[in-house]
């Protein structure tokens, strides 16, 4: 079975279709590079942001996790127990999309290859499932790993099915982390900020979907500001990026990614970072100028990785390939890092036209 690409799902969705047929035409009135009409300023206001606020205050909580001690002050998660080493590695993953059997196989496959190369943290960057039940399954299977993992919530959860779902797999899970509520990570060797959810409203699943706002991306600022490590943004989509190489490329041959996170980094770079959603673009990490493809285990002084769906359903990649399934892994070494993407099942190269 073959999934079909990124912006045609998000059309059927946004027209509100029962049905979205592989040889459908796209309707000529939706863009998939535009940019989201400006929230109005009295929406803004009274919005409940489904985003926690960098506001003082809040649940504080200390756990302790493979003999590291972390400590939670509302927003903020820190890593007190230091290690002697001046790097981290990161296991990041995205887009389980739904709890199947041959998904939940991959998650598992996933951890054990996290765990296998010495990973320290997963990194969740959302889209579990469209179901609450569904939610709650995919990140217990997600915390079955004994690494803390960090989840954020993508462009397909309802924010209701989020919220209940992560505190039905928190029940069992003190190793599992929403960061919807914290924004910040602080360790010796990283600091891992949040921005949750999806900025374009036509691409969220459900009515009450998480939709994240200009101001949330400028609310960024005063977390680098409290970062301690070597900052790494994660996001579910892409900053928009220009050109081919991109990770929020579309098989549309469009750039889909945020102008206003792309606004953001180039007032106030972030060297290093994670970001999902465009499928086909996955698999790959380019410097933060999206132009230049970085090579897997090279250690550079820009890196944005796209670890592609972690889903099983075939995907057609823009590099020809097909995909069943994949994670990458991320090595943030003082002010560099590298990456190395897992793939599972098939990497068939797709048949020539």
């Amino acid at each position: 079975m073959k999934r079909l690409p990124t912006y045609v799902l998000f059309l059927c969705a946004a027209v509100a279709t029962s049905a979205c047929k592989k040889d459908e035409a796209k309707p000529a009135a939706i863009d998939p590079a535009a940019k989201p009409a400006a929230e109005p300023a009295a929406a803004a206001a009274k919005k409940d942001t489904c985003i926690s606020p960098v506001t003082p205050g809040g649940p504080k909580q200390t756990v302790t996790i493979n003999g590291a001690t972390y400590e939670r002050d509302g927003y903020k998660l820190t890593r007190t127990t230091s290690d002697p080493d001046d790097s981290i590695v990161l296991g990041i993953i995205s887009d389980v999309k739904e709890e199947t059997e041959e998904n939940l196989r991959n998650v598992k496959a996933a951890l054990e290859y996290f765990t296998e190369n010495k990973a320290e943290i997963v990194v969740f960057l959302g889209d579990s499932s469209e179901t609450q039940a569904g939610v709650t399954k995919v990140l217990k299977a997600l915390s079955a790993s004994p690494l803390p993992v960090f989840a954020i919530i993508g462009n397909r959860e309802c924010r209701t099915h989020w919220v209940e779902g992560m505190k039905e797999a928190q029940k069992d899970a003190p190793n599992l982390f929403d960061f919807t509520q914290i924004r910040l990570f602080n360790s010796d060797d990283v600091s891992i900020i949040s921005l949750p959810g999806y900025y374009n409203p036509t691409y969220l699943h459900c009515t009450d979907g998480c939709r994240y706002f200009p101001a949330d991306v400028e609310g960024l600022k005063p977390l680098l500001g409290e970062a301690s490590g070597t900052p790494f943004l994660i996001s579910h989509g892409p900053p928009r990026q220009d050109g081919a190489q991109g990770l929020d490329r579309i098989h549309d041959n469009a750039n889909v990614g945020d102008p206003a996170l792309a606004e953001f980094l180039t007032k106030n770079p972030v060297s290093f970072g994670a970001f999902a959603n465009i499928g086909e673009a996955g698999g790959k990490a380019v410097d933060s100028s999206g132009k230049t493809v970085v090579p897997q285990d090279t250690l550079v002084n820009s890196l944005y990785v796209n670890p592609g769906f972690t889903d099983a359903v075939q995907w057609q990649m823009l590099d020809g390939t097909t995909s069943e399934g994949m994670v990458a892994l991320v090595t943030v070494k003082g002010k560099q890092a590298s990456y190395k993407i897992k793939r599972f099942g098939a990497a068939a190269a797709a048949p020539k036209k």
